[in-house]
């Protein structure tokens, strides 16, 4: 199986893929990307690169810093060898990245993007807590060897600095005391030594080693002698303070070299990552899509990728297995040549389990791709434009096998035309008997001619404006189309008199066949127009029918919104009588006298329910009674038989015993006022900003900072101190050392302010 990918210009594709590549890696794999065999394969690798895009668009890129390579810095610790400052350094910003991109996956879930295919990657993150953790205690991000490192460190650099200060003493005293022989006020560098600029005729009135001399000779640059005995001593513990950062970089290494293996598979996660990263964000910005495998090629709007996208022209292309062989006609410049090469890069591109530029579709997996386009004249080889193409022709068909695909472009030209015509039909017949899919081109009537006669052959025409004489670059397949040469000579404007001998000679030359043809396509044309205006009126027909559905569905819509509103109101009135039914039950708990019997009653006979016992009780003239048809209380003035007299405001009426009950006045005890309770809430702040603060005012204000923090019970807070000098960071960190309370501390993210900001955690009790 070969392909030709650099005729198709594949290696193209892959350049511009790389420039979205954060290792050179990453790089490398995407620039050997070559067609698959598999088709699980395929799919497994557009699955991948989709799913890199929903982390795109959904999320972000994956962020991953530039060079992050570190395969040499590995190896090296994987011989324990001594690392330098800046592998260490790119060490921890591996350690870092492998962090983050851990964390970006525990996220994913909260950002509704759904993982299949990268979950092995993602899942198989090592995050380095404890070694991270070791490299900071250890270096700044700055690069520098903390005192804290070690205690041997720490004693050295402090014995360091008190030397230094005492040489600083006793330098400036001298400048001070000896300002008469002196030609400047200052120390002068000489020698990697501090030097007085004494006046040379006073040389002899300073004892020490003398390191340079001015040009002039007027000037002697002289070590005072104890200063000299100082810096012979800081000379030896700079030694020592370099011997002592390599014993601290060993143990750092020793340390990382357990993690060798899971450093290693980070590495190769990342660079895997990048690939389909990589490859996910070009498609992203390109539009690709998807293909489905199949066994048939169904291009919609197919797109050359690397044809300006302002320019290019979209174009159908169809090649199926039932008619393998599509010979595409039409005039020049019409854009048969690009069809061909679009075809070939889109299916190469698709095996190698990249997406395509594309609307929609459906493509088969060829067994190898082979290209003849363009003019193979060799001068060298002292080979014609013929000779040329009939030997990468005779190339392509020794290798070609039973399921490759062969574009030829003007196959049978460069000849003359009945030789030519002859080979490309012998040609035409052997991949059709050796199952091999062909596409060419031509503007030989002939074969023409010859597609008609063949089952196996798909024709298809470039559109070509009769009117304008100007190509349209879109394909009309089942149809051939005319080469047009008279037609766009005219349009470049040849004189009218060649073009008008032209014509008659035309006529004179045209076979039985040609007339044939010509008149068969003249009959096609009409068809086309006839299907053209078929396919309008059943447009129209569908965008009606479409239209009533989506009134029918709204119709019904509505209807179940009417039911669903009527369901949940009937719900809603049911709750409600419900509750009161359940607040008149409450209160029947508690009745005691029958008069609130009765307003009970009343207030059930209001959702619906109707009671009708009648009363036990007795009345006597004088009771107060409840009347429930007048849902008033009166007092009972006279009684004959059954009938019961009641005085009522005004009015004194005869009630049925049924509608009277026995009413007591309760006095209403009144309701206490509830004391309202005041609160205090304390104002935590999780910030404290440093900027602006002299170093000897840090400490203050971070511990008033911190004692707040630890009694509002905070986690984390964060101190602001800026870039500038350093003073305050370095107090800072002074402070952070000593402090029991704090856990561990870091200068901030990406998003937190990077190393303008320090976290600190505090324990917890």
């Amino acid at each position: 199986m070969n392909f030709h990918m650099t005729t198709l210009e594949f290696d193209k594709i892959l350049s511009q893929i790389t420039v979205y590549s954060k290792s050179e890696s990453a790089k490398n794999k995407i620039l050997s990307l070559k067609p698959l065999e598999n088709k699980e394969d395929i799919i497994l690798s557009h699955d991948k690169i989709l799913e890199c895009m929903e982390i795109i668009i959904k999320s972000g890129n994956l962020n991953l810093i530039n060079d992050y390579d570190i395969l040499d810095i590995l190896k090296e610790v994987s011989y324990r060898r001594l690392l330098s400052i800046k592998s260490i350094q790119y060490l921890r910003l591996f350690l870092v990245m492998s962090g983050e991109i851990s964390k970006r996956n525990k996220n994913f879930i909260k950002e509704n993007i759904k993982l299949d295919k990268l979950n092995y990657y993602f899942d198989n993150i090592t995050t380095f807590e404890d070694l991270l953790a070791h490299i900071d205690s250890v270096i700044a991000p700055d690069g520098v060897i903390l005192d804290s490192a070690s205690e041997k460190l720490y004693k050295i650099r402090k014995e360091i600095r008190k030397l230094e200060e005492r040489r600083k003493t006793i330098l400036n005293g001298l400048l001070q005391k000896k300002a008469s022989i002196l030609n400047e006020s200052l120390l002068v560098m000489r020698n990697d030594r501090l030097c007085l600029p004494v006046k040379t005729e006073f040389k002899n009135q300073i004892k020490g080693i003398i390191h340079d001399t001015s040009s002039s000779q007027t000037t002697t640059y002289i070590e005072p002698i104890d200063a000299y005995n100082i810096s012979t001593e800081l000379i030896n513990l700079e030694y020592d303070e370099k011997k002592e950062i390599e014993n601290i970089i060993y143990e750092l290494v020793e340390e990382a070299h357990p993690y060798y293996d899971s450093l290693i598979l980070n590495l190769e996660i990342f660079i895997e990552l990048d690939k389909y990263f990589s490859i996910a964000e070009y498609s992203h910005i390109n539009n690709l899509i998807k293909p489905t495998i199949s066994n048939n090629t169904h291009i919609i709007d197919a797109r050359h990728p690397l044809i300006d996208s302002s320019e290019v022209v979209p174009v159908e292309i169809k090649l199926s297995s039932l008619k393998p062989i599509l010979m595409i006609t039409g005039p020049n410049t019409g854009g048969k040549t690009v069809l061909l090469k679009t075809l070939g890069l889109l299916s190469i591109m698709n095996q190698s389990g990249l997406l395509i530029p594309a609307k929609k579709a459906e493509m088969a997996i060829y067994n190898g791709i082979y290209a003849d386009i363009g003019d193979k004249q060799s001068i060298v080889q002292s080979l014609s434009t013929f000779s040329s193409h009939i030997l990468n022709i005779k190339g392509i068909v020794d290798m070609a096998s039973e399921g490759a695909l062969l574009l030829f472009d003007e196959l049978g030209s460069g000849t003359d035309p009945k030789e030519g015509v002859s080979l490309a039909k012998a040609i035409i017949n052997y991949a059709i008997r050796n199952n091999i899919f062909l596409v060419l081109t031509t503007h030989y009537s002939e074969l023409k001619a010859f597609s008609y006669e063949n089952l196996s052959i798909e024709t298809a025409s470039v559109r070509f404006n009769d009117e304008t004489l100007e190509p349209l670059y879109l394909v009309d397949y089942g149809r051939s189309g005319a080469s047009n040469a008279l037609k766009i000579a005219k349009r470049l404007k040849l004189k009218e008199e060649i073009l008008n001998e032209a014509l008659s000679f035309l006529e004179d030359t045209k076979t039985d066949i040609g007339k044939i043809i010509l008149a068969f396509e003249e009959k096609e044309k009409v068809l086309d127009k006839l299907t053209e205006e078929a396919k309008e009126k059943e447009e129209l027909f569908r965008l009606k029918e479409e239209k009533l559905t989506k009134e029918l569905k709204k119709l019904e819509l509505n209807k179940q919104n009417i039911l669903k509103e009527v369901k949940e109101e009937s719900k809603k009135l049911l709750k409600e009588q419900e509750s009161k039914f359940k607040d008149v039950l409450k209160k029947l708990e508690n009745v005691k006298e029958a008069h609130e019997i009765a307003e009970l009653k009343h207030e059930v006979s209001k959702l619906g329910i109707k009671f009708s016992e009648e009363s036990d009780e007795e009345f006597k003239v004088g009771d107060n009674v409840y009347i429930k048809s007048y849902d008033q209380n009166g007092v009972i003035t006279n009684i004959k038989k059954d009938d019961y007299y009641v005085k009522f405001g005004h009015f004194e009426l005869s009630f049925k015993k049924s509608d009277l009950l026995k009413h007591t006045i309760e006095k209403k005890e009144k309701v206490k006022k509830r004391e309202k309770t005041t609160f205090t809430v304390r104002e935590v702040k999780t910030e404290l900003d440093l900027r602006g603060f002299r170093a000897i005012d840090v400490k203050d204000a971070y511990l008033k900072f911190i004692d707040d923090a630890i009694l509002s019970n905070l986690n984390e807070v964060k101190v602001i101190h800026g870039y500038g000098t350093g003073a305050v960071k370095k107090a800072l960190y002074e402070e952070l050392k000593k402090d029991a309370n704090v856990a561990s501390y870091r200068f901030g993210g990406q998003y937190e302010g990077s190393s303008g900001v320090t976290i600190i955690t505090l324990k917890k009790d």
